[in-house]
């Protein structure tokens, strides 16, 4: 009962500390500008990153990845959200960007960043919950790795639902006042044409009698 009770707690300490070590930012992305972030990358470490634009009328833009040679890794033209995963090829600077350039309205942009930096963060919270509990059997705490592994993926997909869910909701807004606006269009100008109607046939009628 003891030993469930610290793996219990190791467990719980490595989701808490997951939930501290992933990068999530808001931030304002101006007309004609772009924002661009820099990633430290060893071969081989991966790096996730997903966005969401909201917050516009044109939710549109640009992303691209460059290597550390200035070789461009992945591309992406007028999209308003996106999830990649890739793996470094080379050590170096990775340097990846949300560019805004070819559009003249301001956008607000949520996105999030997991890489080698948070993974050694809840990969370091959870051996040193290992040494003050003491040892720990492997399959345990590769399923703890696991868990927070699988975690990290929950959270990030609620937050990208989250501002998704406000982009949606934002649109069926606008949708639903056009359409009410239009409708209420429609009902003056049916009985702007019956006055217009009935008014046309009374002074036909007054024409033919006289």
């Amino acid at each position: 009962m003891k030993s469930f009770l610290i793996l219990l707690g190791i467990a719980l300490l490595c989701i808490f500390q997951l939930t501290q070590a992933l990068s999530t930012f808001t931030i304002d992305l101006p007309a004609q500008e772009e924002a661009c972030f820099l990633e430290d990358l060893n071969n081989q470490e991966q790096l996730d990153i997903a966005f969401e634009v909201y917050d516009s009328d044109n939710l549109e833009i640009d992303f691209y990845i460059n290597a550390p040679n200035g070789d461009i890794v992945y591309r992406l033209f007028k999209q308003p959200s996106m999830s990649y995963s890739f793996f470094a090829t080379s050590d170096g600077i990775y340097q990846y960007c949300f560019s805004n350039k070819f559009n003249g309205d301001d956008k607000k942009l949520h996105f999030s960043v997991h890489g080698p930096n948070e993974r050694t963060l809840i990969l370091n919270k959870s051996s040193d919950s290992e040494d003050a509990a003491g040892k720990i059997v492997d399959p345990i705490e590769k399923a703890i790795e696991r868990l927070a592994s699988s975690l990290r993926f929950v959270r990030d997909e609620q937050a990208y639902m989250y501002v998704r869910d406000r982009v949606h909701s934002k649109t069926a807004s606008s949708t639903n006042r056009r359409v009410s606006l239009w409708s209420i269009f429609e009902t003056i100008m049916l009985i702007c044409v019956s006055i217009w109607q009935i008014y046309y046939l009374r002074s036909w009628f007054s024409v033919s009698r006289t």
